[in-house]
């Protein structure tokens, strides 16, 4: 089946040995959705990795460049938050100085995320976007903490505090929120799901969330092993769903946006 209607959405995720792609049509309905490897690259590095992708995608019959709005996440090291009334796009490199230096091969990007009016500042593979953007032109860049910054987790955190851990591969994201404001946003670097939970402690701890309603909730490389881990440390728990997300064959199961925040957010 070809996939070529101008209302449909692609979102591509990458990770560190693979990408998860997703397309929806109108209404959230799931045309696609997969998980894929990646063979290692040589010295072609963005380009041979976009052109597996890319390659990938014909398989499924997804035309990209016919596609209406499409999506790129990218993982990041280092970030940093600017409130939109102090934000300059010339300062942006001055702005990531103040928190760490990127990697000779990375550049400085900037996204603005209207939940907060702030813009997230920061660095990824050069080489990388400017594949994608030969590839697919027109495809917006995000890095991952500008997806888990949403409306929907502000608002919750209105009544209590609310804590968002993404697990992904070897890294931990954490996002805390309280009163509808974003308090902290991190990544930090882990050998399994686990060894997140210390991370996750120390923040709550940290800023005083510690509180008999504050909340947890998951998403990512979790399972019920890990749901049931939290829960010995935290008074509530729960997997972060995002949006509302239809399979387009009404037979199929619905779609775990749990494991796909970064795709659905």
């Amino acid at each position: 089946m070809s996939y070529s209607d101008t209302s449909q959405r692609l979102s591509i995720c990458l990770r560190i040995n693979g990408f998860s792609f997703s397309l929806l049509a109108e209404g959230n309905k799931l045309m696609n959705l997969a998980d894929v490897p990646l063979v290692p690259v040589g010295a072609g590095g963005g380009a041979d990795t976009v052109a597996q992708i890319m390659s990938c995608l014909d398989a499924q019959g997804v035309k990209a460049l016919s596609l209406g709005k499409m999506q790129l996440t990218i993982p990041t090291r280092v970030f940093t938050w600017i409130p939109a009334s102090l934000f300059d796009s010339s300062r942006c490199k001055q702005y990531l100085a103040l928190v760490a230096r990127p990697e000779a091969i990375e550049e400085v990007y900037h996204i603005y995320n209207p939940a907060i009016d702030a813009y997230m500042v920061f660095s990824a593979d050069a080489r990388m976007v400017t594949a994608f953007k030969v590839a697919l032109p027109g495809i917006d860049v995000h890095c991952q903490h500008s997806m888990l910054v949403t409306e929907s987790l502000l608002r919750r955190s209105d009544s209590h505090p609310l804590m968002l851990l993404h697990v992904d591969g070897g890294r931990a994201d954490i996002e805390a929120f309280y009163s509808g404001k974003l308090l902290l946003s991190n990544s930090y670097s882990i050998g399994k799901p686990d060894e997140s939970l210390f991370f996750a402690i120390n923040v709550m701890k940290g800023l005083h969330l510690e509180t008999p309603d504050m909340e947890l909730a998951i998403c990512g490389a979790v399972d019920r092993a890990f749901y049931a881990v939290c829960q010995r440390f935290f008074p509530n728990v729960s997997l972060h769903t995002g949006p509302h997300i239809l399979p387009a064959d009404p037979t199929q199961q619905p779609v775990p946006t749990y494991k796909y925040p970064l795709l659905f957010n």
